[in-house]
C-alpha cells in the first residue's frame, strides 16, 4: 500500500473520528443516566428532579424550545417552559389549565424547588407554596426565598370552570 493510499484510507478516517469523539462533551452527559436535553444545566436539573420527584418527567415529555437554552416540559396538565440562562439564572414557568385545582402543579413546584435548591427544607417550600396562593406576588412582586424569585397568578377562563395557573421561578444560582 502506498502512502497517499494509506493515509486516505485509514488515518484520515481515524483522525476524523477521534477529532469528532473528542469534541463532545462525553465526560459531563455521561455522569447523567438519562439524556433529555443538549443543555447540560437542563440535562442535569431534569436528572436531579427525578431523583427526588413524586411526579415523573420522562424524556418523551421533553421537547427542545426556541432555543439552545431552553427546553418544553408537558407533565400531568403541568407545562413546563426552561430556561438555563448563565447571565439571568435558571427560569421555569409552568402553567396549567383545570378544572381539578392545581395539585399536580403544587407537587411538581416543591420538586422542582427542592431539585434547584436541595438546602431548603420541607417547611420553607410549604411556606413559599402557601405564600403564592395569597395572590400577594402576582405580575412584578415576587416572593423571594434563598436565591429564588417566584410570581404566580391565576386567572378564570371565558368558560368559567377552568382555570389558568401561571408560576415563574427564577433561581440565579442553579447555573
Amino acid at each position: 500500500m502506498n502512502m497517499k493510499k494509506f493515509y486516505k484510507t485509514i488515518i484520515f478516517p481515524v483522525a476524523f473520528a477521534l477529532l469528532i469523539t473528542g469534541c463532545s462533551n462525553s465526560e459531563e452527559s455521561s455522569s447523567y443516566k438519562t439524556f433529555y436535553h443538549e443543555n447540560s444545566t437542563i440535562n442535569r436539573f431534569f436528572n436531579e428532579y427525578n431523583e427526588i420527584a413524586e411526579i415523573e418527567i420522562t424524556p418523551v415529555m421533553v421537547d427542545e424550545g426556541a432555543y439552545d437554552n431552553n427546553a418544553l416540559a408537558s407533565c400531568n396538565d403541568v407545562f413546563l417552559n426552561i430556561y438555563a440562562n448563565s447571565d439571568n439564572g435558571f427560569h421555569v414557568d409552568m402553567s396549567s389549565q383545570t378544572t381539578d385545582g392545581n395539585k399536580n402543579m403544587e407537587t411538581i413546584f416543591k420538586d422542582v424547588m427542592r431539585t434547584i435548591d436541595p438546602s431548603l427544607s420541607d417547611e420553607e417550600v410549604n411556606t413559599a407554596w402557601n405564600e403564592l396562593l395569597t395572590g400577594k406576588y402576582k405580575s412584578y412582586d415576587y416572593y423571594l426565598i434563598n436565591d429564588f424569585e417566584i410570581t404566580y397568578s391565576e386567572t378564570v377562563l371565558a368558560d368559567g370552570k377552568a382555570i389558568d395557573y401561571d408560576l415563574k421561578l427564577n433561581n440565579k444560582s442553579f447555573n
